[in-house]
């Protein structure tokens, strides 16, 4: 329920688990990002969308902590994070599987995943059971380097590692990039049991379309590092597709 607000506006932010208002964003001289208006429904899957050089990872960059914002205000759970670092970030509940995945390549699978375990709250060193059984092949490659698995199975890996934290918001960075169609099936199976049996929020960058349909519940577009459209997944049509995302 809403806290009480003077404006109906007010009370609809603070039902928002993930949002960022006015957000601007700035590299050297360049402005990147534009008064950012972005929120995430709990529970939901939202994919933000948009042509490349647009300024996708750039936002979720500054959403967890890797990018310094200009102005503006992000907030998790109606409290601020603007001022928190990375890491602090971690600990309200938002793991981050960023682009080309960046896992230990000299780790085993099962040390991989055990960094993760490093900032979950509970302060576990075993690997819980669940995560070998979203994914089951790292349970059977769970002494392999992670450097010798393929592109597919080091995506999994990546978010096991970060499902590893047990957080309240997933975030991932196009995660069906050069990865075999079998592979890109598997992994929206998963994250579709994440947010729709396990009430998870996941927000996702993506350049599938069909991929985002299929497992997306909303949409954001960015368009030179402007908001142009959002909304229910169901409202993504054929016009704003040929507008903002064809090339």
């Amino acid at each position: 329920m809403c806290k009480r607000t003077q404006t109906y506006v007010a009370c609809i932010w603070e039902s928002k688990v993930l949002q960022a208002r006015k957000l601007n964003q700035h590299y050297g001289d360049s402005h990147i990002l534009w008064d950012i208006d972005f929120h995430v429904e709990p529970g939901s899957c939202t994919c933000v969308l948009g042509r490349n050089g647009v300024g996708k990872t750039t936002l979720m960059d500054c959403i967890v902590g890797l990018n310094a914002i200009s102005s503006g205000d992000i907030s998790y759970s109606g409290e601020t994070l603007t001022k928190l670092s990375a890491a602090q970030r971690v600990r309200h509940g938002i793991a981050y599987v960023p682009q080309g995945r960046q896992i230990f390549p000299l780790l085993s699978v099962e040390e991989n995943i055990q960094t993760g375990l490093l900032m979950n709250a509970k302060s576990r060193t075993v690997v819980p059971q669940h995560l070998y059984d979203m994914f089951p092949v790292l349970e059977s490659m769970k002494s392999r380097r992670g450097g010798d698995l393929s592109g597919g199975q080091q995506q999994q890996l990546a978010i096991a590692r970060a499902l590893a934290l047990d957080p309240k918001v997933l975030i991932l960075d196009e995660p069906t990039e050069g990865i075999q169609p079998n592979i890109v099936e598997e992994i929206g199976d998963v994250i579709r049991t994440l947010h729709t049996e396990h009430k998870l929020t996941v927000v996702i960058v993506e350049q599938k379309l069909a991929f985002a349909r299929r497992i997306g519940t909303h949409f954001v577009i960015l368009e030179r590092g402007r908001k142009v459209a959002d909304g229910p997944m169901s409202e993504l049509s054929d016009e704003i597709v040929s507008k903002y995302l064809t090339v």
